[in-house]
C-alpha cells in the first residue's frame, strides 16, 4: 500500500541574504508569506548580518536566523575553511528550526544547505534561479551543484529549457514551476499629449544586465525624442563604469541611477515603458511585477525564461542580445505610438493568470505532498 503523504506545515527556507533587492530573495518573501497567511510556520535561514535591515517584507510571525557569515575569502584555503563553518552554523540552524521541509535558493545556498542537512532527515527542495549553461558559476560551485544535488528531494527550474542542462539521472527529481506573479494596482493609461515620459529598467548593476548597451542605445534615440528620459534602478559594481559612459555620451541630463527603491509601485506608476536589456534572466519577477501593473515592455530575447514571460507582439517586443541597433529601434517605436503602449500594457497583466499566486503556489503544494524522496 502506498505511504500517505504528510501534510509539511513547517517550512524553512534557507537563502544567502535578506539585505538585497533580488529576484530569488523576492520570491522567497512572496512564497513565505503566502504560506504564513495560510498558517503555517515559516522559517527563513540566511548568512547576513543581523543587524542589517531585510529588504523585502515578511509576514511578522516569519521566524529568522541570519547566522552572520556572508564575508568573503582572500584565498582558497580561507574559502574552504569559510564554508565548512558556514555548513556547520547551517545544520545547526536547521536543527533548531525542525521543518518538515526545507527549500534553498540559488547554487551556492543550494549546495551549502544539502550538505548541513545530510543524515538531518529533512527533504530539501532546492530551487535554481540562474540560467543553466550560461550564467557564471564558478567551476568548484558547478562541480559541487553536480554532485550533491543528488541528495535533493526535487530540484525547481522556473523555465522549461532548463531542464536540458542536468543530467538524466538528475531530470527525475526536476519539476518546472516559474515564479509566482502578484496582482499589482494597474497604472491609469498616460496621456499622449504630456510633456515628459519615462523609460525605467530594474536590476542589479552589474555586466549580465547590460546596461551599457541599453544607456547607448538610448543615446541613439535621445535627439529624436526630447519628451524621453530613461531611470535606472538598482545598485551594483558597475555604477562607475555606467556614470562615466553617460558622462561620456553627454546624456547626465536625460539618464538617472537613483539606486534601489523599496516603493516599486510607485515607481511603476510614473514610468511609461520597460525595458530589459539582459545578456541571461532566468525568470525576472521585476519584469513580471512591471507587466502586472500594465507597462509594455521591450525585452531582450536572451537565454532564460525572458521568452515565456513576455508575448512578442502582444505585450512586448524582443531583441536579439546584445544589439544596440535593434534595441533602440524597438524602444523609438513604442515611445512613437502611445496607442501601441496602451494596448502592450493592457495585455501585459494578464502575466497576473498566467503565472497567478494561487496557481503557482498549488504547484509548490503538490510536489511537498510528495510522502518520499525519490531514490
Amino acid at each position: 500500500m502506498q505511504a500517505t503523504a504528510k501534510p509539511r506545515d513547517s517550512i524553512a527556507f534557507s537563502v544567502s541574504v535578506l539585505t538585497h533587492p533580488g529576484g530569488a530573495e523576492r520570491m522567497v518573501s512572496v512564497m513565505a508569506n503566502y504560506w504564513a497567511t495560510r498558517g503555517k510556520s515559516i522559517s527563513v535561514v540566511s548568512l547576513d548580518d543581523p543587524s542589517e535591515p531585510v529588504f523585502y517584507y515578511f509576514d511578522p510571525s516569519t521566524r529568522f536566523s541570519r547566522l552572520h557569515a556572508s564575508s568573503k575569502s582572500s584565498s582558497l584555503v580561507q574559502a574552504v575553511a569559510r564554508n565548512l563553518r558556514r555548513v556547520r552554523r547551517l545544520r545547526a540552524a536547521l536543527r533548531r528550526a525542525d521543518p518538515d521541509i526545507v527549500i534553498s535558493v540559488l547554487t551556492e545556498m543550494n549546495v551549502l544547505t544539502l550538505l548541513a542537512s545530510v543524515g538531518l532527515g529533512i527533504p530539501v527542495i532546492v530551487a535554481e534561479q540562474t540560467v543553466a549553461g550560461v550564467a557564471p558559476i564558478r567551476r568548484v560551485w558547478d562541480r559541487l551543484r553536480i554532485w550533491t544535488y543528488r541528495l535533493a528531494f526535487r530540484i525547481v527550474l522556473p523555465y522549461e529549457s532548463a531542464v536540458h542542462h542536468f543530467s538524466p539521472a538528475l531530470r527525475e527529481r526536476i519539476r518546472v514551476i516559474p515564479n509566482p506573479v502578484q496582482k499589482q494596482p494597474v497604472l491609469a493609461t498616460p496621456s499622449a499629449a504630456r510633456a515628459a515620459f519615462r523609460l525605467i529598467a530594474v536590476g542589479r548593476l552589474a555586466p549580465e544586465k547590460n546596461f551599457d548597451l541599453l544607456i547607448r542605445a538610448f543615446q541613439r534615440i535621445a535627439l529624436r525624442r526630447p519628451d524621453w528620459t530613461l531611470t535606472i534602478y538598482g545598485e551594483g559594481p558597475e555604477r562607475h563604469r555606467l556614470e562615466g559612459l553617460r558622462a561620456e555620451l553627454q546624456l547626465s541630463d536625460r539618464i538617472s541611477l537613483p539606486g534601489s527603491v523599496t516603493n516599486v509601485p510607485e515607481k511603476l506608476a510614473d514610468a511609461d515603458l520597460l525595458v530589459f536589456s539582459s545578456l541571461f534572466e532566468a525568470f525576472p519577477m521585476a519584469l513580471c511585477e512591471a507587466m502586472a501593473a500594465g507597462l509594455p515592455v521591450v525585452a531582450t530575447r536572451c537565454p532564460g525564461g525572458i521568452v515565456d514571460i513576455v508575448r512578442e507582439g502582444i505585450d512586448g517586443l524582443l531583441v536579439p542580445p546584445g544589439d544596440p541597433v535593434a534595441l533602440a529601434e524597438a524602444l523609438d517605436s513604442l515611445m512613437a505610438d502611445a496607442l501601441l503602449r496602451a494596448r502592450f500594457g493592457a495585455r501585459a497583466v494578464e502575466v497576473t493568470e498566467r503565472f497567478a499566486l494561487e496557481k503557482v503556489m498549488d504547484r509548490w503544494d503538490a510536489i511537498m505532498m510528495d510522502p518520499k524522496p525519490d531514490k
